[in-house]
């Protein structure tokens, strides 16, 4: 017998108990089952209360990364831990570990609970464990801070359901240069800043973004999570990889050197930090110099001598294998960048155009001289900037001797051509230079050492007898005519004169000799004195004066023959005129007005005297004009202005280029006004000859000339509206503004390429022309080409619909034709369509009541049957709904974006068949024109953690 009170779980109570009805006895029990004991017999207590359950485990550093909670592990305080109900509800208030890491929930009613973990600041979650209930395993993992369905029955009790999380890792290393080349960074290497360093996980994708060395050469990568990591270095400019050094973990060695770039295989767990990952690099040096005319022949440049463009200068290793070349630019520099240290000898191959190697020198850093063409054993350390690696030439070529004649009386006067026999005269011979051998140039032989004076080369009747003197003189060094001509000799002969010895001399200053000669005949037999009479007559330049000139006269020097390499002499080559402007334009809107074209004539060097020039207009045949290609006419469209008093002839002209002037702009052609829109008008002007031995240059004797119309010609354009299936496709073309003219285009329809349609199989094959008339320019006329397109073929895809031969009009950008491709869709009457629900009950299908959810992206992508690839994107409506119309048959993937309030539910694959076996993603084969339905992905309850997780 119990007395009539409420039996409460976990309270003691009294109870009296009696075999006969009667108290016998008292006792207390507290009630921690549904069972009493008295003695041998047990009361059954009938709807006994719950008895309270428990749960509880622990948030550990899981040091060694097997994901238990085990040996060498320990356990993390101050992490949030919360309970949840089957309904998702959260139970109680969240609880923080203790510094053990343990957790406990207490006094709960029985039911099915999830348990999750807040992840701890700095720390990353790796692993979750499904503890037991009474000994055996209840719940399911979700995640790694997730541990739901864990079943409490009363008074059970739940333990071990752990959270490990393991702490953040970090590499760091430093870039160097190896000064000594033993791939170690120790004394004497430098540090390198600017070094990308890229951190690359286990499947070798990139980690982040790469690190630059700082100013101290370092890099770190810190907050990784354990794992095991590559690092990747790439090296600036200037540099290159020499090694990697694997570094350390708790000091022992982790990680392979792929290469001298790569660190591979770096395990790091929980906490660790690698150090000593560094990268070896070296620093490319510059080897340089400068090529020239050594004009002084003082063996070293400098002011006065030419930069020599052109020449080949050769790089060599230690093994004497051409590593690299140069060719020398325009100031006759050349440089070698990227040298990699090492020895090194720098070769200049032959510099031609009669020019021959004669000094070398050794730069700013080491090296050895070979000879007047090579510098060996050129160290090139880490960065090294070896520069001032200079070759001197000098003219091989034997410099053409310029010859001047002068005849005069012994007193002075006048010297007819014709001398009476027994008369003197004087001979006075120039010799602008001696610095090399010749053997032909008037008698001058070994120039540096000896002439020869030959009196056969010009014309007398009698025999000449000569005074018993000749003097010479040295022109002084500035520049000036020589004024002293002192005595060197006496000699007599009748045939030639003899040699002079000049010593050194004659290799210094310009040279000039005064000869005496006295005309010596059989009584009243004369002398003639005149040129050679081979031909060409003046092959040397002679020229006989009737008068001395000064020896400071321009006639000396008129027709001065050029050398090359010489300082203070001209070059070898030849002045050339020539055109310098490429295109001259002007503008003409008014009939019958004209208006100068100028032309900027250039000379490679100023003539010290006038220069006549001839030049031509010619029809520039199928060159393109600026804004258009017609010729113009002579005479209708220009002519040429009258320079030298005579009739104009309105295609060929002449004009002066005044003496010691290098650059004339000249008035060459008038252009008369042509009418309005009219095309524009071109032709070319081009010199033919000059005078004075002036050469007309080959690549620059011609300029465009151009005559524009004032007011600009109406633009042509056009563009395709849209494709088409198998129907049409239009094309619009549009006439800008013009000015009362009419205008005409013509187009046709062509292949195209990588994918042609075929033409009159998939597309019209077609051409015409385009009128817009004065009243209606400006405007847009659009072409029509039929498609017949065939649904059982597959299809190419593009055409052209060219426009061309525009009149009184350009084709837009200034094209002779304007292509647009035309493009032919495939039939497109597919569909694919679904929802995304909250599926209350689970089953896997939508039923009625179930709610879609808005607002869900999901993406199609895949290829169709012709080869084109797909990507669309969408989300879903209010209803849930989605759809992607327009299909062509093919293979596609539909993939829903897991919504992260929802949990995961099941998929249900739609009316048109396919694979739903990969969760939010169903793998579809579309027939053509089939419209599926119902591809449906089903959503589970609210997801706790998004309610819980923004309170903590």
């Amino acid at each position: 017998n119990f007395n009539s009170e409420i039996l409460n779980a976990g309270l003691e109570q009294t109870i009296l108990a009696s075999a006969t009805g009667q108290q016998t006895a008292s006792d207390s029990e507290t009630l921690a089952t549904n069972q009493l004991t008295f003695g041998s017999a047990s009361v059954t207590i009938v709807n006994a209360p719950p008895v309270p359950a428990t749960l509880s485990g622990r948030v550990y550093v899981d040091s060694n990364g097997d994901g238990t909670f085990d040996s060498g592990d320990s356990g993390l305080g101050n992490v949030v831990v919360a309970l949840f109900d089957s309904s998702h509800n959260a139970v109680g208030s969240p609880q923080i570990t203790a510094a053990d890491g343990s957790y406990s929930f207490t006094n709960l009613a029985p039911g099915t609970y999830s348990v999750g973990e807040v992840k701890p600041t700095g720390f990353f979650e790796t692993a979750v464990n499904v503890g037991t209930v009474n000994g055996a395993s209840s719940g399911t993992s979700s995640g790694l801070d997730t541990i739901n369905s864990i079943v409490l029955d009363s008074g059970s009790t739940g333990v071990d359901y752990n959270f490990g999380v393991q702490a953040p890792v970090g590499l760091s290393g430093t870039a160097y240069v190896d000064q000594n080349n033993d791939q170690t960074f120790d004394t004497g290497d430098t540090v390198l800043a600017g070094v990308s360093v890229q951190l690359l996980d286990s499947t070798n994708t990139p980690v982040g973004s790469p690190k630059v060395t700082d100013a101290s050469g370092n890099f770190s990568f810190t907050g990784l999570a354990p794992g095991t990591y590559s690092l990747k270095e790439t090296p600036p400019a200037g540099a290159f990889a020499t090694a990697a050094n694997v570094g350390s973990i708790n000091g022992s060695p982790v990680g392979t050197a792929s290469d001298s770039q790569t660190i591979s295989t770096i395990a790091l767990g929980s906490g660790q930090a690698g150090t000593g990952y560094d990268f070896a690099l070296g620093q490319f040096g510059t080897i340089s110099g400068t090529e020239f005319i050594d004009n002084d022949a003082n063996n070293s440049f400098n002011t006065g001598d030419s930069p020599l463009p052109g020449v080949t200068v050769q790089l060599l290793n230690a093994a004497s294998q051409v590593v690299d070349s140069k060719v020398t630019a325009a100031d006759g520099t050349y440089a070698f960048t990227n040298v990699v240290p090492g020895t090194y000898t720098v070769h200049e191959t032959d510099p031609g155009n009669g020019l021959v190697p004669t000094s070398s020198t050794i730069g700013n850093d080491s090296g050895t001289q070979v000879g007047v063409d090579t510098i060996s054993s050129i160290v090139i350390g880490n960065g090294t900037v070896a520069s001032g690696y200079n070759f001197g030439t000098q003219s091989n070529i034997p410099p053409i001797v310029q010859v001047r004649l002068a005849a005069t009386a012994l007193d002075g006067s006048a010297l007819p051509s014709t001398i009476p026999g027994g008369s003197k005269f004087w001979l006075y011979e120039y010799v602008t230079d001696l610095r090399q051998p010749t053997s032909d140039a008037l008698g001058v032989e070994e120039a540096y050492s000896t002439i020869t004076f030959d009196s056969s080369k010009f014309q007398v009747v009698s025999p000449l007898t000569f005074a018993p003197n000749y003097q010479f003189s040295e022109s002084p060094s500035n520049g000036q005519a020589p004024t002293n001509l002192a005595n060197v000799g006496a000699f007599a002969g009748t045939t030639s004169f003899p040699s002079l010895n000049l010593g050194n001399q004659g290799s210094q200053e310009q040279l000039v000799f005064q000869v005496e000669l006295e005309a010596v005949g059989g009584g009243s037999s004369d002398i003639t004195v005149g040129l050679p009479t081979s031909t060409p007559l003046n092959p040397l330049g002679i020229a006989v004066f009737a008068d001395p000139p000064a020896l400071d006269s321009p006639l000396l020097t008129a027709s001065q023959v050029h050398f090359i390499g010489l300082s203070n002499l001209q070059t070898t080559e030849p002045t050339f005129v020539s055109i310098d402007s490429p295109v001259t334009v002007t503008n003409s809107s008014t009939a019958g007005a004209t208006t100068p074209l100028n032309f900027t004539v250039h000379l490679s060097q100023p003539s010290p005297v006038p220069i006549t020039v001839t030049y031509t207009t010619q029809d520039i045949g199928s060159d393109n004009a600026v804004g258009g290609n017609t010729a113009s006419t002579p005479g209708a469209d220009y002519v040429l202005p009258d320079f030298d008093g005579t009739p104009a002839n309105e295609n060929v002209g002449e004009f002066t280029i005044p003496a010691n002037t290098q650059d004339l702009t000249v008035p060459l052609v008038q252009a008369i006004g042509n009418s309005l829109n009219q095309a524009d008008k071109s032709f070319h002007v081009v010199l033919t000859s000059a005078d004075n031995n002036i050469v007309v240059s080959q690549s620059a004797n011609s300029s465009q000339a151009v005559i524009q119309s004032a007011v600009p010609q109406p633009t042509i354009t056009v563009q395709p509206t849209s494709g088409s299936e198998g129907d049409v496709a239009t094309f619009s073309v549009t006439v800008s503004a013009g000015s009362g003219q009419t205008i005409t285009v013509h187009y046709e329809t062509t292949a195209s390429s990588p994918q042609s349609a075929i033409p009159g199989t998939d597309f019209q094959v077609t051409s015409g022309d385009l009128t817009f008339l004065p009243s209606n320019t400006g405007s847009t006329q659009t072409v029509q080409i039929a498609l017949p397109f065939d649904p059982s073929e597959v299809p190419p895809t593009t055409f052209q619909f060219v426009l061309s031969a525009a009149t009184n009009a350009t084709l837009s950008g200034g094209q002779s034709q304007l292509a647009v491709l035309g493009t032919i869709l495939p039939p497109a009457t597919g569909s694919l369509s679904g929802f995304v629900y909250h599926d209350i009950n689970g089953n896997g299908l939508r039923d009625a009541g179930e709610t879609g959810y808005a607002g869900v992206t999901v993406a199609l992508t895949g290829t169709t049957i012709f080869g084109q690839q797909v990507s669309l994107t969408t989300t879903t409506a209010a209803d849930g709904s989605y759809v992607f119309s327009h299909l062509v048959a093919g293979h596609y993937v539909i993939k829903e974006t897991q919504p992260l309030i929802f949990l995961e539910g099941l998929d249900h694959i739609g009316t048109q068949g396919g694979d739903a076996s990969v969760q939010d993603q169903f793998t579809i084969d579309l027939g053509n024109g089939v419209a599926g339905t119902n591809n449906n992905f089903g959503e589970g309850d609210v997801n706790p953690n998004m309610f819980w997780w923004p309170y903590f």
